[in-house]
């Protein structure tokens, strides 16, 4: 039985009646042997049978506490951050195939405070969002049109005795002084992250979700907006897919190439070629990208971020 286009509780009835239905027809039949029935009896038995295993499968599903198609719309929706917008027309299209999900975003979703625990080797990942964060501050942003953000990302160790360390992903809003620096992601682990891309896979879903769609404050949307990245030397090589900064060009500003002497890396005081941003996107000087990615984006190039301006 396909329960494609049928709500749980319609699922649950048709099962019912087919059983009581099918069973009846049987009641008389005290044979044992499928050789004793017709071919007419062997598909009413065979169909008693799926239907008796849909049936377990249900209970079991039941009495196992399995999350209802409810929990796991909404545990998508905190996965992956679509716009409410997108999700909303994806309730409709849902709704018209009878199934029993509820008309908005707002319904599933509600004021949640969940925070996903993602694998991200070497360590793990949480992401508490800013959008999230944002709700917190909401009345002071009554009167804005816009939110500016600045981001700050980091390295630092948690204990002079443990080699463990975090990389948080900090906001600060711009055009409103009187909100302070929150978290938005955090990364936990032995040593920085293995993979750029995984890393900060959260934080550009949402910013790209945020860019394209704004972020809604007190009923309003307002537009939203990156202004700046802040990071040292080391951080900031890191999300930008480059080499390090000690690394002979490691200066990604401009094509001058550094010498070692001593074992210390020196650049000349005459500036290279000036590099710019479509420089940069179009990997005119792959020398200065990490090879992992003289051929692909890296994460925040396909949010749109210029990464040398």
């Amino acid at each position: 039985m396909n329960r494609s286009g049928r709500s749980k509780r319609t699922m649950s009835r048709l099962i019912k009646e087919e059983r009581e239905r099918l069973q009846q027809k049987l009641v008389n039949d005290e044979a044992s042997d499928f050789s004793h029935f017709s071919e007419n009896d062997i598909e009413i038995r065979e169909r008693v049978r799926v239907v008796e295993e849909i049936s377990q499968i249900k209970d079991n599903l039941e009495e196992t506490g399995t999350k209802s198609l409810k929990d796991n719309l909404r545990s998508w929706y905190i996965k992956y951050s679509p716009s409410r917008q997108a999700f909303d027309e994806l309730l409709k299209i849902l709704r018209i195939e009878n199934l029993d999900v509820p008309k908005s975003t707002k319904t599933i979703i509600g004021n949640s405070t969940e925070i996903v625990v993602k694998d991200v080797p070497p360590g793990e990942y949480r992401h508490y969002g800013i959008c999230q964060q944002l709700q917190k501050v909401k009345e002071l942003l009554k009167d804005r049109e816009k939110v500016v953000l600045d981001i700050g990302i980091d390295g630092l160790p948690l204990y002079k005795s443990s080699n463990k360390g975090v990389w948080p992903i900090l906001g600060k809003v711009v055009n409103e002084n009187a909100i302070k620096v929150f978290l938005i992601g955090t990364y936990l682990g032995p040593s920085k992250p293995n993979s750029l891309k995984h890393y900060l896979l959260d934080f550009v879903t949402e910013v790209n979700n945020l860019t394209q769609n704004g972020v809604e404050i007190n009923g309003r949307t307002l537009r939203f907006e990156i202004r700046a990245f802040i990071c040292d030397a080391p951080a900031k090589a890191f999300i930008c897919g480059t080499v390090g900064h000690t690394a002979l060009n490691g200066c990604i500003r401009c094509t001058q190439k550094g010498k070692s002497i001593e074992g210390v890396t020196t650049f000349q005081t005459e500036v290279g070629e000036i590099v710019t941003d479509n420089h940069f996107s179009e990997r005119i000087f792959p020398e200065i990208h990490k090879k992992c990615f003289r051929n692909i984006k890296t994460p925040l190039e396909k949010i749109g971020v210029r990464m040398i301006s």
